[in-house]
């Protein structure tokens, strides 16, 4: 069944953004606010780019897609936590044009970052115990549907389950890449457009 080898398929990236050391430092016990703040800083301009250049070709079929925008959460939390967004590294709008130019790769992205709201919830749980104080109102990113993540994250699974017929693998391919990019951004600030003959730096 798709969703299962969805699952299967994308478990091994997953596990490895798990463990890239800005994910990985926030379920720590000796998580600080600087590296929480670090964390969303660096995972920005990847939200800003696929919002922006990738959820207007998911309409029509994620039907409620600017309901799921969650830029707006991530930038509040980064100014209450004291940084600011204008002056981050960018990610060239080449780069989420051609790797998320069909549907099916579209798809497999909004996968990743829509499952990545169900760890969220767990992450602010941690976040929460250990710092305390120094993190209120800035968990507004992550625990972005609560209470209503797993309906939300219900009804995304059923649009996507409806959106596979035929497209299966195209769409585990986008998801695939998707934990791939994201955790090389993460760590190197640097994702590469797969089409630049010249191997230019997308940021």
């Amino acid at each position: 069944m798709f969703l299962p080898n969805l699952r299967f398929q994308t478990a091994a990236g997953h596990r490895a953004l798990e463990q890239n050391k800005y994910s990985a430092t926030l379920m720590s016990g000796t998580v600080t606010v600087q590296d929480y703040k670090t964390y969303l800083e660096k995972l920005y301009p990847f939200v800003f780019g696929f919002e922006t250049f990738v959820f207007p070709n998911l309409l029509p079929t994620v039907t409620d897609i600017e309901q799921r925008r969650k830029l707006h959460l991530l930038r509040d939390d980064i100014v209450t936590l004291g940084g600011e967004v204008d002056n981050l590294p960018a990610i060239q709008p080449s780069f989420f044009l051609t790797v998320y130019a069909s549907l099916p790769a579209a798809l497999g992205g909004m996968y990743v970052l829509e499952g990545s709201v169900l760890g969220g919830v767990i992450i602010t749980n941690h976040l929460q115990k250990t710092l305390g104080r120094a993190v209120a109102g800035s968990t507004g990113y992550l625990n972005a549907y609560s209470p209503n993540t797993g309906s939300r994250w219900k009804s995304f699974l059923e649009q996507l389950s409806k959106a596979a017929d035929g497209v299966e693998d195209e769409i585990i391919s986008g998801a695939v890449e998707t934990f791939k990019n994201i955790d090389l951004w993460l760590t190197l600030n640097n994702l590469k457009n797969p089409q630049d003959e010249n191997g230019k730096p997308a940021s």
